[in-house]
């Protein structure tokens, strides 16, 4: 006969079963993140670098374009924080990309640090100083080549265990940055639209302006053939 006690045990079971193989999964993907950290440390580090970079040499040289060009006051067709005109997005835009490098170098210092202890703490928000790096790590910012940036990150015990703390933020900013990336694809694509827009106009009116001048001058060379004719035709006459 099934008892109460006996159900309460069987789901006493059950929820233990459920409980071990979900810290087991747990466990598994720790020890996976650990295992793996070398090359994820690298790859994610050197590649979020670069596109933050890339990103930022866009919004410098469409800033440098607007300013050249006086075009930073036209309203834009891609609105963004509120902003309408091209030179307010363009600023909203920038807010964004210094606030994710802020949050990129946060990420990354501790993996610069080759000093276990002192990279946990710098992880955790002690302050850090320059000679916290080494000379290497000092002159991470002038390096633009992904291979050479993989040889700036620690990858011993510690570091790992540091990834397995920060790769949900790091892969959060990843994300961050790919929506950026759409968004200024998207502004510059409807941007383009607009500017070949304007000139297809523009070309129309010249086609039309053409063919007015054609009309014209078809009707003047119709009048000089006709005066032509009639001054002829009195020259017979004598």
């Amino acid at each position: 006969m099934v008892t109460l006690g006996n159900i309460s045990s069987v789901l006493g079971i059950i929820s233990f079963v459920l409980t071990f193989f979900n810290l087991l999964g747990i466990y598994a993907d720790a020890v996976r993140t650990v295992m793996n950290a070398p090359s994820e440390i690298r790859d994610n580090l050197a590649n979020l670098r670069l596109e933050l970079l890339e990103e930022r040499g866009a919004y410098r040289r469409y800033r440098r374009y607007l300013r050249r060009s006086g075009a930073g006051k036209e309203r834009s067709t891609v609105a963004r924080g509120g902003a309408t005109n091209k030179e307010d997005v363009l600023t909203v835009m920038g807010n964004t990309i210094r606030d994710l490098w802020t949050n990129f170098k946060s990420l990354e210092r501790p993996f610069l640090v080759r000093n276990p202890r002192r990279a946990r703490e710098i992880q955790r928000g002690d302050y850090w100083e320059e000679s916290d790096l080494d000379e290497k790590g000092r002159h991470v910012d002038e390096e633009r080549n992904e291979d050479n940036l993989k040889t700036y990150y620690d990858c011993d015990f510690m570091h790992r265990f540091l990834w397995w703390r920060s790769k949900a933020a790091v892969t959060s900013l990843m994300n961050q940055v790919q929506r950026l990336q759409i968004r200024r694809i998207e502004w510059h694509a409807t941007e383009t639209g607009n500017t070949l827009g304007r000139m297809e106009n523009l070309l129309t009116q010249l086609e039309e302006r053409v063919q007015s001048l054609d009309e014209k001058l078809m009707v003047v060379r119709r009048a000089d053939h006709g005066s032509v004719r009639r001054s002829s035709s009195r020259y017979s006459e004598r």
